[in-house]
C-alpha cells in the first residue's frame, strides 16, 4: 500500500497519477457536515466556481480566529498566543477549535482510499 500524506487528497492527483493512485490511503482532519460548513462550501463554489481544496475551511477558520486576536490584542506574537489560551472555542465552518494549555487543537481524522480512480472513505 502507498500511504500519502493528507494534503494530497486533490482531484489533480487522481487525474495527474491516474491508474497510479489506485490503492493511495491517506488520512485528512475531518470537516463536520454542518451548516456552517455547507454555508461555506456554497459561498466559495459562488465565489470561485469550484469546491474548496481539503485544507480550504480550515484555512478559513485559521485566518477568522487570528484576525479576532489581532481585533482583540497588539497583534504581537505573545498578546496572540495568550488571547488563542483564554479564547474558549471557536465554531467555524470546519469544525470547532478550542487550544488547550499546549496550543495543540484536537480534530478527529477522515480516512480515503483511491478506488477505481475515485476518492473513497476508507476503514
Amino acid at each position: 500500500p502507498i500511504i500519502g500524506a493528507d494534503g494530497t487528497k486533490d482531484d489533480s492527483v487522481l487525474s495527474v497519477a491516474g491508474s497510479s493512485a489506485e490503492g493511495l490511503i491517506l488520512t485528512l482532519p475531518s470537516v463536520p457536515d454542518s451548516s456552517a460548513y455547507q454555508a461555506f462550501v456554497e459561498a466559495y463554489k459562488t465565489a470561485y466556481a469550484v469546491a474548496p481544496g481539503a485544507y480550504t475551511p480550515e484555512a478559513y477558520d485559521v485566518t477568522m480566529i487570528l484576525a479576532k486576536a489581532c481585533g482583540a490584542t497588539n497583534c504581537t506574537g505573545p498578546a496572540i498566543k495568550d488571547y488563542l489560551y483564554s479564547m474558549g472555542s471557536y465554531s467555524g465552518a470546519s469544525g470547532t477549535y478550542a487550544f488547550d494549555s499546549d496550543g495543540e487543537v484536537e480534530k478527529s481524522y477522515d480516512y480515503f482510499m483511491v478506488k477505481d480512480g475515485k476518492w473513497v472513505s476508507y476503514r
